[in-house]
């Protein structure tokens, strides 16, 4: 089973995501602690809330520059909704607010092309793989995962994009993976199977990394 610090930034339960975990083989241990992230060889950031709270968060537990120093060092980091939000360089949801900055791009509202398409986005979507990466590999063309969020990661590279959904006409990114980094927009823990599966290859790939 592989060991995993996951970052309590106070921002949603997250009691669904650690069953996931266990289910698929990684051992969780919720944290606020730099020395646990500084120790960790797998890093997961999970949440549910607004990207300014989640940075206040990390910031008051003093755990970004441990996290930097995690992901410079090529250890695998995943983030979970808002916790791929704020891997990004900016966020306009409430005003203006610095990310991580880990990934390029900027979080900015929902807007739909169509009246009939509301915001916020919440229930089952459509996934279209854009690359099949190691995690995204075997996933099927008909996959469908759970959705719940207002604003979306604009901008970023293409090439670090593994998944998008359309939302009223518009293309936008459900998943990066890139490097060390891979991210999940939609909440893999009510997404079923389908959430198990990501999961599971997830766990599977890093299984195979020597621990640093």
């Amino acid at each position: 089973m592989i060991e995993a610090a996951v970052v309590n930034m106070e921002v949603g339960n997250i009691g669904k995501m650690l069953g996931m975990l266990t289910r698929v083989g990684i051992r969780p241990h919720l944290t606020s602690s730099a020395s646990d992230i500084a120790d960790a060889h797998l890093v997961i950031l999970p949440g549910v809330g607004a990207f300014g709270d989640a940075m206040a968060s990390l910031h008051g537990k003093n755990l970004v520059k441990p996290l930097q120093d995690h992901v410079r060092s090529g250890r695998p980091l995943l983030g979970v909704c808002v916790g791929m939000q704020i891997l990004a360089e900016e966020s306009e949801e409430h005003g203006h607010h610095a990310g991580l900055g880990f990934i390029r791009g900027k979080v900015v509202k929902l807007r739909s092309n169509d009246p009939r398409i509301r915001v916020p986005n919440m229930g089952w979507c459509d996934l279209a793989v854009h690359r099949r990466t190691a995690t995204f590999e075997s996933l099927p063309e008909n996959a469908a995962a759970y959705f719940a969020h207002s604003y979306h990661l604009s901008g970023t590279e293409d090439e670090a994009i593994a998944a998008t959904i359309d939302f009223g006409g518009q293309r936008i990114v459900a998943a990066i993976e890139h490097k060390n980094i891979t991210a999940f927009q939609f909440h893999p823990e009510l997404s079923q199977d389908v959430g198990l599966d990501l999961l599971l290859a997830f766990a599977r790939r890093h299984a195979a990394t020597p621990l640093t």
